[in-house]
């Protein structure tokens, strides 16, 4: 859902700094009056913070045969010829606990079925930021970073070698697979570069900080969302939208004593009479912003955000409630986000860190049948989750 689900700030250190009279590249006097003054935080002063952002429908929602409650798993599978464009890739599955049957949509085609190789197209929106007159560019390096990392090029991961997502994925049906015998796999298409998109953050609506000496931007996360929106829509229904920043922390809400700050990204969907666009955002962060040891780092959101949009593409796959001991602060949930409950476990693979993720026996409180019968890819847990 998010990249860090809750969280709170330590004590903010002293404001520092002033802004300078008005001219190329700095506000005006007037805007300077009521923007936030600069401040100087210090590695590990920042946490996560939960951030939802529930799937919404913008105009006339796209058609679907039958009748009843459509939900975005159903909007999604718009048959071609009807609304025109061609939906996600995805299959379905349920669970049963508690009485209850627990329906989840998942990118690719079924593990129990035919033998096949999805390839999921994707675009990647690099976004420059300029917020009190300074700018933090998201530059061709980073992107080069992203396209060549384990994301879309194979690496040896635990279980196996491949795609961050195809091996999570196989790695969490492994039983289903014959033991990752089967030729299935989920996989990102080389990603196609957008133009870089420019946003300059109104007054009251984010300020520049330094965290550890390194300027960040910190940005209200709705106003970002609806600033962004356009090129989320602009897309197919069927490719994966994905916002790129660096250095950016969102705040839900963006307020002066960044009290609220710490998000790193999320992802959702949209629906339009087009179709419905899912999409992720992120921001490659330097490690003195939460700290090396956090895994809150470079790709790290991008890894989380990734995952979770692979096995919830909709933002509407529901299980029974649950609890992460190693994520108390975000109390109880019911979403089948599978970086949530293992926010910070990762492994570094080529100086790039790798977020956990949790496997869907874990939310379903079932046997597990994946990888050495673990219950997250990086074995953090040994049991599924705990009731709340």
């Amino acid at each position: 859902m998010v990249f860090g689900r809750a969280g709170r700030i330590g004590a903010l250190a002293g404001l520092v700094a002033v802004l300078g009279a008005a001219g190329p590249g700095r506000p005006d006097p007037a805007e300077a009056a009521t923007s936030p003054a600069p401040r100087r935080l210090a590695t590990g002063q920042l946490t996560p913070r939960a951030f939802e952002l529930p799937p919404r429908t913008i105009g006339p929602a796209p058609r679907t045969r039958g009748a009843g409650v459509r939900t975005f798993s159903t909007l999604g599978a718009v048959p071609v010829g009807l609304a025109g464009p061609v939906p996600l890739s995805t299959f379905e599955g349920s669970f049963g606990w508690g009485g209850r049957t627990y329906r989840y949509t998942m990118m690719g085609s079924s593990p129990s079925g035919a033998a096949r190789t999805t390839v999921l197209p994707n675009t990647i929106v690099p976004i420059t930021v300029t917020v009190g007159g300074s700018t933090i560019a998201t530059s061709p390096a980073t992107v080069a970073v992203v396209t060549r990392s384990g994301l879309f090029t194979p690496r040896t991961f635990p279980g196996g070698t491949g795609q961050y997502g195809d091996v999570f994925m196989r790695t969490q049906f492994w039983t289903t697979l014959g033991n990752g015998t089967r030729n299935w796999h989920v996989t990102m298409a080389t990603p196609t570069v957008k133009p870089t998109v420019r946003l300059n953050v109104p007054s009251g609506k984010g300020a520049l900080a330094t965290v550890g000496g390194v300027p960040v931007a910190f940005v209200d996360a709705d106003w970002l969302d609806a600033a962004t929106l356009p090129w989320v829509r602009a897309a197919a229904p069927h490719v994966l939208t994905q916002l790129l920043t660096t250095n950016v922390v969102a705040c839900a809400p963006y307020t002066v004593d960044l009290s609220a700050c710490g998000i790193g990204g999320y992802h959702s969907a949209v629906a339009d009479a087009r179709g419905v666009h899912t999409y992720t955002y992120q921001s490659y962060l330097n490690a003195a912003i939460f700290g090396a040891a956090t895994g809150f780092t470079d790709i790290g959101p991008m890894s989380h955000e990734l995952a979770e949009w692979i096995t919830d593409p909709y933002v509407d796959n529901q299980v029974p409630a649950w609890y992460s001991p190693l994520a108390p602060q975000y109390g109880c949930m019911e979403e089948l986000e599978s970086g949530d409950p293992v926010v910070g476990r990762f492994v570094r693979i080529n100086g790039l860190a790798y977020q956990d993720e949790a496997y869907l026996a874990w939310f379903a409180r079932s046997a597990s049948g994946s990888w050495q019968g673990r219950y997250t890819w990086f074995d953090s847990f040994e049991s599924h989750s705990p009731s709340c």
